[in-house]
């Protein structure tokens, strides 16, 4: 396991702006897992919802998780590099899971279909697999939000 180091400034801003339990598994996460990650985007205002909505990044137009602080983005970076391939963030799920397990927190990832990482009724790899096969046959229009956990 590597060193992790302290949330970057922008990160502890966003954390601060998070329900007290998503704050808790968010550092849960942080101290199981090796993947360097940070906190992209907590707590919206509603101007910032529309504004997202606007533009088709979001599908409800005033209210979301986001704007009661009960969503989150992780992003996974190497060396400072952004990363987006689903297996890394898979990975990052994975250790998501033990977490909402060890601290009894339910979080659901955006690439499994809102399933409660402390009960996924099989394997997270075939969640995510079955999630992945919906997305690339066209069955499913909007993004995988790899990024995305939501507290249940």
């Amino acid at each position: 396991m590597t060193t992790i180091i302290n949330w970057s400034e922008t990160s502890e801003k966003y954390l601060k702006s998070l329900n007290g339990d998503l704050r808790a598994w968010c550092n849960e996460v942080r101290n199981i897992s090796d993947l360097q990650f940070e906190v992209v985007e907590g707590r919206r205002s509603k101007e910032r919802q529309y504004t997202l909505w606007e533009h088709g990044e979001v599908a409800e137009s005033t209210d979301s998780p986001y704007c009661r602080g009960l969503a989150v983005n992780l992003m996974i970076t190497i060396h400072h590099i952004p990363c987006f391939s689903p297996e890394i963030y898979l990975e990052l799920a994975q250790c998501g899971m033990f977490a909402s397990k060890n601290i009894d927190i339910g979080v659901y990832w955006g690439a499994t279909g809102g399933i409660d990482l402390r009960r996924t009724p099989k394997a997270l790899e075939e969640l995510f697999l079955e999630n992945q096969i919906a997305h690339s046959s066209d069955m499913i229009t909007q993004n995988q939000r790899l990024q995305y956990f939501e507290l249940v």
